[in-house]
């Protein structure tokens, strides 16, 4: 997708000391590619002849704590960049005041204090932006690590969670009609908004196709039309050559149907055959498809980073450095609406590691569960069920 696609190409101009760019990297590449991000994030077009900034900015939802000559203010953060944020604010500071400020994000138990100093202000007529601009001054490196974490937390989030519904791995008997024809496939994954099937016979993005699909426990088939929204052509990590499809005529009926039969297969142990390289083989417990905050400690280190996929059995994590096979791993698994914690254990069983030294979205390591007792199982098997009903991008983090 081209959100994807923006995040790899800035990735590979960054190095790993908490976004200092790489000692090769284009710095106008660099700014231009800010530029894009921000076109996407911010929902608007920067104006021709704009200054591309050395700092990328992106939304947030941060308070800061702030003293002014006699009193203490507390204010919304609408905008945060490595270089600085936006206060919303009525009653901005005069350019040039000096300000010491309290960031704070309850929901990580974040209090960050920094210097700044107001460098721009907006006093429109709007008042939804008004407010002022504040840079940054004399940065610990401790401070530019976090502040780099918050930016590529919220950056990651808005860019990788496109996905209005939840998906499961499910191979389903369907029938596609199109302007040239027809072909029966199963799908390969399924939500409420809509599929993906594998194939090599690739439609135009963009066309309609009318879905027949063969439901467990539906008399009837289910029958849609949808819309071709994604085309891949390449051999991804566990997505091969096919095409996405988002349903747009799907009743009431119809949608809890799939809902109905996901909620069935998160509950069951029964294996579904699912497709792989070679055929088909058995996979044990479904899994979702859902962006989930985790945090693991490998014995030596504590990281945090999101789910690619979850079951019953275990989980997907994105990691550009993923702990080796074997690692035995503390798992804390967030709930993105109620910010429950379910803390388990695991031991890594496979890696995908970035390749040609270019950072991949894809890299992250599967980590089975170990030594779950019922109290576990049981919260897991609510929380899969909860992801299952989830609907729009809830489990982004708040940042």
């Amino acid at each position: 997708m081209v959100y994807q696609s923006l995040l790899e190409a800035l990735e590979s101009l960054e190095g790993s000391d908490h976004g200092k760019p790489c000692a090769d990297a284009d710095p106008d590449r660099r700014r231009e590619l800010h530029r894009e991000i921000e076109q996407v994030l911010f929902q608007h077009k920067a104006p021709e002849g704009a200054e591309r900034r050395e700092h990328l900015r992106v939304p947030v939802s941060l308070s800061a704590r702030y003293w002014t000559s006699n009193e203490l203010r507390d204010r919304y953060v609408s905008t945060l960049g490595e270089g600085g944020l936006f206060i919303a604010t009525d009653e901005p500071l005069a350019i040039g005041s000096s300000i010491d400020l309290q960031i704070r994000l309850v929901e990580r138990g974040l209090s960050l204090d920094v210097r700044g100093r107001v460098a721009w202000i907006d006093n429109g007529a709007d008042s939804g932006h008004r407010g002022m601009g504040v840079e940054f001054v004399d940065l610990s490196y401790d401070q530019k690590a976090t502040i780099y974490e918050l930016v590529n937390d919220s950056l990651r989030a808005h860019l990788l969670e496109r996905r209005q519904y939840t998906r499961l791995d499910s191979r389903l008997p369907a029938t596609f009609v199109y302007d040239e024809g027809s072909f029966e496939l199963p799908t390969t994954d399924l939500g409420p908004g809509g599929l993906y099937i594998e194939t090599d016979h690739l439609i135009q993005r963009g066309e309609r196709v009318k879905v027949v699909l063969e439901i467990p426990g539906k008399k009837t088939p289910l029958r849609s039309v949808a819309r071709v929204v994604r085309v891949n052509d390449r051999h991804l990590p566990d997505m091969p050559p096919g095409i996405g499809l988002r349903f747009m005529m799907t009743n009431t009926e119809g949608k809890q149907a799939i809902l109905d039969h996901m909620l069935r297969r998160v509950a069951s142990s029964e294996p579904q055959r699912h497709s792989a390289s070679g055929g088909l083989r058995l996979r044990r417990s479904a899994r979702l498809k859902r962006r989930v905050k985790v945090s693991y400690n490998d014995g030596e280190r504590d990281s945090a980073s999101f789910t690619r996929d979850i079951s019953r059995r275990g989980v997907f994590v994105h990691a550009h450095e993923p702990p080796s096979c074997g690692t035995k791993l503390q798992l804390q698994i967030e709930h993105p609406v109620s910010r429950q914690i379910l803390k388990m254990r695991g031991r890594v069983v496979r890696t995908v590691s970035s390749s040609a030294g270019k950072l991949s979205l894809a890299a992250g390591a599967a980590v089975l569960f170990e030594d779950c007792n019922e109290r576990q199982r049981s919260m897991l098997r609510r929380f899969l069920m909860e992801f299952v009903l989830m609907e729009g991008n809830s489990s982004a983090p708040p940042a």
